[in-house]
């Protein structure tokens, strides 16, 4: 029998950061060819989180797999809980890249339109 990853929503992961942790909620469907650049000046963690194997991945799913410095993360986060039903929303995936040195991360284009993301930045402690 295969286990399910752990859930939790993004507000309660982000509880969990013992420093603050900044989250960037990129263009609500974001068109075809979005991507980010940032430029970081600290030891810091970044997660992207997406909805995986849908039509809002963006096409994050098959980017992110082919990444060297991003490792997909075990837990699941929920982007919320649903006000009407109290029942979890839409299941996100997360990758992690620990970056050690200043400089800038570039998060690849979007290769399918309606992209829907997050993304967390926190200083290592």
């Amino acid at each position: 029998m295969r286990r399910r990853p752990a859930a939790t929503t993004t507000a309660g992961f982000l509880k969990r950061c013992r420093t603050p942790a900044i989250v960037y909620q990129g263009v609500h469907r974001a068109p075809k060819g979005t991507k980010f650049t940032i430029d970081v000046l600290a030891p810091t963690t970044l997660w992207v989180c997406f909805y995986p194997g849908t039509k809002y991945s963006g096409g994050y799913d098959q980017i992110f797999k082919g990444l060297d410095d991003w490792e997909a993360c075990e837990e699941i986060l929920h982007y919320h809980n649903s006000p009407k039903t109290g029942k979890d929303g839409k299941r996100m995936i997360r990758y992690r890249c620990d970056v050690q040195d200043a400089g800038k991360v570039e998060i690849p284009a979007t290769t399918s339109e309606n992209g829907v993301m997050a993304i967390v930045i926190k200083a290592m402690e």
